[in-house]
């Protein structure tokens, strides 16, 4: 393992360049046809979305944009902005790859070598399951088992040229080969979804983009990870982003609005995926943040954890030192949101070029659950979001969890018995 040469979290520099000037998601009812209201008012249609939702997404002109606004087959038209960066991190890559292979604390305090279900014994036996990284892509990497690639920047690529979803992957599934490292479900097969751009930035098109292909790989992927934040509470009354809007009407009828990305991530979990994500990286209530406020996704705080056990005994993490074994991660967020805990602190994981990384963060946190959600769904394939979501909470390890700053007793991830 390398050590790493930072105690501070920082966000990497992500250009301020917002999306491209005047596009638009249009999001329409069930059954609508996409060419049909698009053609209406002769959009160009740059993306479209058949799947998670039914939307287009379009540069408009105020024109077009008003003749949509009136169609009452259009449930909403929202500003293609930016809508995340890429997360804090303190990491820092290993030169070279270990020869043999380390199971990482996280791993170990979470019970992931007690699982029947991932026999982490050093003697590679694959986890039947799949595993969807909405991040930076997932480079193609001797610890780990890619099946699927996908670009939603609009770039053409589909490698991971900032490492960030590497290291993600390599916590929820590397291999069970002798080398490097292993995650929770060794060997599940992981399908990398790059929405960061070169800038670091996400765009609502590409977030977009990406539940859209998962829904339309829903029979095929059990679990997806969400390491990433927005600014913004789940608007009250709405129902897997759908809601009615007062004091306008079409026709004496209210219609609906909707936060698209709500909506599609309702469909996929109704579809079977289980989507994780982390809490976030900024000591605040993680209501304030989506997708962590999303009720249809399990959020996930950080803890530290330096021996792989419980009890509190072990050193101050070599690589964060300012933090205590067994306690609530200083820099996570909190609150009601959060459905479960897991170690977050100096996890060692895959890294583009066949590297190892230590890295912190909830970023590190959440695939851990995942890995855990795939195990689930290895046993039983049919089992459902609230399914995987039951069984979780059935196995955690309770709480409270000592400098919890809400005292909300959210549980340690547990896999032992999975």
């Amino acid at each position: 393992m390398v050590l790493a040469l930072s105690a501070t979290i920082e966000r990497p520099t992500a250009s301020a360049a917002p999306a491209p000037p005047g596009t638009w998601i249009v999001t329409l009812q069930d059954g609508v046809p996409v060419d049909s209201v698009a053609g209406a008012v002769r959009a160009p249609i740059r993306q479209r979305f058949t799947a998670a939702v039914t939307a287009f997404s379009a540069a408009l002109t105020p024109d077009q944009l008003s003749r949509l606004d009136a169609d009452p087959r259009v449930r909403s038209v929202t500003e293609n902005a930016v809508v995340a960066q890429l997360p804090r991190t303190v990491r820092r890559a290993s030169p070279v790859a270990p020869s043999t292979q380390f199971v990482p604390e996280g791993v170990r305090r979470v019970g992931g070598t007690l699982s029947p279900t991932a026999r982490i014994d050093g003697v590679e036996q694959r986890i039947d399951a799949d595993i969807a990284v909405i991040d930076t892509g997932v480079d193609m990497h001797p610890d780990l088992r890619v099946v699927a690639q996908q670009d939603c920047t609009g770039e053409g690529i589909t490698a991971d040229t900032a490492g960030h979803g590497t290291e993600v992957a390599g916590v929820a599934a590397a291999r069970d080969n002798r080398i490097g490292t292993v995650g929770v479900a060794p060997g599940a097969g992981l399908w990398g979804v790059r929405i960061f751009d070169a800038f670091g930035n996400v765009t609502l098109e590409s977030l977009l983009c990406s539940l859209d292909y998962v829904r339309k790989n829903a029979d095929r992927i059990d679990a997806v990870t969400l390491a990433f934040e927005n600014e913004g509470a789940r608007a009250s009354g709405t129902v897997c982003g759908i809601t009615t809007r007062t004091g306008r009407e079409r026709g004496g009828t209210k219609y609906q609005v909707v936060d698209p990305v709500d909506l599609a991530i309702c469909r996929g979990t109704a579809a079977g995926l289980t989507f994780v994500a982390s809490a976030g990286n900024d000591s605040a209530d993680a209501a304030s943040f989506v997708p962590a406020a999303y009720p249809e996704v399990i959020t996930v705080s950080a803890t530290s954890d330096t021996d792989g056990l419980p009890g509190g005994r072990g050193a101050p993490p070599f690589c964060f030192p300012t933090e205590d074994d067994d306690t609530f991660a200083s820099f996570s967020n909190f609150g009601r949101v959060v459905d479960l805990a897991a170690p977050g602190v100096c996890a060692y994981t895959t890294y583009p070029g066949g590297l190892y990384t230590t890295d912190v963060g909830t970023s590190f946190s959440a695939p851990l659950v995942a890995g855990a959600a795939a195990l689930i769904r290895a046993r039983d394939p049919r089992a459902s979001f609230v399914t995987v979501y039951t069984r979780l909470q059935q196995l955690k390890e309770r709480g409270p969890i000592l400098n919890d700053p809400d005292g909300i007793p959210e549980g340690l991830l547990n896999a032992a018995k999975l």
